[in-house]
């Protein structure tokens, strides 16, 4: 598995989040005005189908303690399960998300962000845009 740099990384992450603001990955705003994608599902639910969903394997086989590398996340795979999350839920990480997941990285190896992490910071996330005015 490549690593990538910092600079790669962060350059990633800004066209991502410029992408899902213009609405150009076809998810973005899809289901902003109506709330969370999957709702009835609990938030370590959500976590772990988003994993599976986007690293494509078993969900029931998902340890939750395992970084996200070793379940065979790369960069861009974090931050694609990041906006799932935040869709599915309805809520917004918070904005230093990024730095957060860089001070778990290893000097020169893979983000060390497990699942569990998701699910906590998951729950102390604040409404999404649309959440919020309710």
């Amino acid at each position: 598995m490549p690593l990538h740099s910092d600079c790669t990384m962060r350059l990633s992450f800004l066209i991502v989040v410029l992408f899902a603001t213009l609405g150009l990955l076809g998810c973005a705003g899809r289901d902003a005005e109506v709330g969370p994608r999957r709702p009835s599902l609990g938030v370590e639910e959500t976590v772990r189908r988003a994993v599976a969903e986007i690293l494509s394997i078993d969900p029931r086989t998902i340890d939750m303690a395992r970084p996200l590398a070793e379940l065979g996340a790369e960069d861009l795979d974090v931050l694609e399960i990041v906006m799932t999350i935040e869709e599915d839920l309805g809520v917004m990480f918070p904005d230093d998300l990024l730095e957060w997941i860089e001070g778990k990285r290893p000097a020169n190896g893979p983000v060390r962000l497990t699942p569990d992490d998701l699910v906590r910071i998951a729950r102390d996330a604040r409404p999404g845009p649309k959440m919020a005015a309710r």
